[in-house]
């Protein structure tokens, strides 16, 4: 199966310290590549990542991709971003983009909407999909009754972000460093070599993610999409 993943400068593969690296080399070290080596079931991948960029604005690029793209044989894996990140519409280049104005939606209502509304999207064409979350844990926004567990990766009750696995906690529950609602760079957290001094995973940090998410992936792989 095709990996296409969605999401902001985690899935990018994005470090900025002690320098900002190129292209390149964030796809060379960026956890989706990794999966699909890690993984039983996945062998080739599409990263969607991009830096800074909002929920509202990834929804909209996994909606086009859908619309426009052959997804038949693929594994669509979203990860929602900071819940404070606005987006404005440019109709010119038709997408969302990054917004530094005053806030204009309330952030865990818009991206409680937004991934109930995916999900169920995905669903009703037959995709087979799994979420996560930079560095915002699902008990934050997440409603169960529109979106089951099953369809989340790590605990739903706990720490389940992307940034919990570096940060060594994930699945557990904890009372979570800095404020969850807005950015990672809040987070007060002790330097590793799983994590940047920028914040962002590091290529460690990055095959940790990888080596985490595979057992998720493949699970729902094998028992939602080759049980069926």
């Amino acid at each position: 199966m095709k990996l296409i993943s969605f999401g902001d400068s985690f899935v990018e593969g994005l470090i900025k310290d002690p320098y900002e690296n190129s292209v390149e080399e964030r796809d060379k070290i960026c956890f989706t590549r990794k999966l699909v080596k890690r993984s039983k079931y996945l062998d080739s991948y599409k990263n969607f990542g991009l830096r800074g960029i909002g929920n509202l604005a990834i929804s909209y690029k996994v909606y086009k991709y859908v619309e426009n793209y052959d997804y038949k044989n693929s594994f669509l894996l979203v990860c929602w971003s900071g819940l404070d990140r606005e987006s404005v519409y440019c109709e010119k280049r038709d997408e969302y983009e990054i917004f530094q104005g005053e806030r204009t939606q309330q952030p865990i209502f818009q991206t409680n909407i937004l991934a109930s509304g995916i999900h169920n999207y995905l669903k009703s064409k037959q995709i087979p999909h799994l979420f996560t979350s930079s560095f915002t844990p699902f008990y934050l926004f997440h409603n169960k009754d529109t979106i089951p567990q099953k369809y989340i990766i790590g605990n739903i009750n706990k720490a389940n972000s992307l940034f919990d696995i570096i940060g060594k906690r994930f699945n557990k529950k904890i009372a979570p460093n800095g404020n969850y609602t807005t950015s990672h760079a809040d987070f007060n957290v002790p330097k590793t070599d799983l994590i940047a001094g920028c914040l962002h995973p590091t290529g460690k940090g990055h095959s940790l993610i990888a080596s985490t998410l595979a057992l998720y992936i493949d699970n729902f792989i094998s028992k939602e999409v080759l049980d069926k």
